[in-house]
């Protein structure tokens, strides 16, 4: 096997140099924005995507989700429809292909997490490559990206973050990224609860676990802070707490 596609796993220090740069990275994020780029954003719109491209429409526009234009699902997913309306408004784009644009370079990134994952999970480049492949092979993410905008992107993107994260023991990165799943769609709140397993149960010291959970909880509530401060200032805390948690626990 070539020396290049594998990883020294002698050491951490070994693999954290080797790991350092990687020149496969921005190959393959362009590889993969060309591939979700070929069906194009002319797709009809339909189902959820209608409903999130409806409520981020409303964002852009200065209305406010759950008060002003109802929506069971997270936050995040409007906030970024918003910012690629208007990316498209500066550029010229129409709404929806921009709107598109914007979360296909976020499926971008995620093939390229996956591929990071799946090489620092098994310390070999080729590994990391065929779940890179294996993620683009999946029509039914392809056509989220085409027909979108879809939460389930960004989830994917947030997802592999926090497993990688996990990886490597970088609690409060495990946090951060957990709770923007979590502010996507709420059932990937699940990862917030599996990264404090591994947080504390990762350490023989109780203390270390203990102060790795603490971590965890600090990255989770920062993203959480900055969206209530939002729906505070605006005062829609109560709209948001309705429509986010308590319609689906009542």
């Amino acid at each position: 096997m070539p020396a290049g596609l594998m990883i020294n796993n002698s050491t951490p220090d070994s693999l954290q140099n080797k790991l350092s740069f990687d020149s496969l990275i921005p190959s393959l994020f362009l590889l993969s924005f060309a591939f979700y780029s070929l069906s194009g954003f002319d797709t009809a719109l339909v189902d959820d995507a209608s409903v999130l491209m409806f409520v981020g429409q409303g964002l852009a526009q200065g209305l406010v989700p759950y008060q002003d234009s109802f929506i069971i699902k997270g936050p995040l997913s409007s906030f970024l429809v918003a910012f690629g309306i208007k990316i498209g408004e500066w550029s010229g784009m129409p709404e929806i292909q921009s709107a598109r644009l914007m979360f296909s370079l976020f499926a971008s990134f995620s093939a390229t997490s996956v591929y990071v994952l799946g090489r620092d999970m098994f310390r070999c480049r080729w590994v990391g490559l065929l779940s890179f492949l294996t993620l683009l092979s999946f029509f039914a993410y392809l056509h989220y990206i085409s027909a979108g905008p879809r939460a389930k992107i960004p989830i994917v993107l947030f997802e592999s973050l926090c497993l990688l994260n996990i990886l490597h023991r970088r609690w409060f990165w495990v946090g951060l990224f957990s709770s923007l799943a979590l502010l996507t769609w709420q059932p990937t709140g699940l990862f917030c609860i599996a990264g404090l397993i591994f947080a504390f149960f990762s350490e023989q010291d109780r203390k270390k676990g203990l102060k790795s959970v603490v971590k965890l909880l600090f990255g989770s509530f920062l993203p959480i802070l900055l969206f209530l401060s939002y729906f505070f200032l605006k005062d829609a805390l109560k709209s948001f707490l309705d429509g986010f948690l308590l319609i689906h626990v009542s």
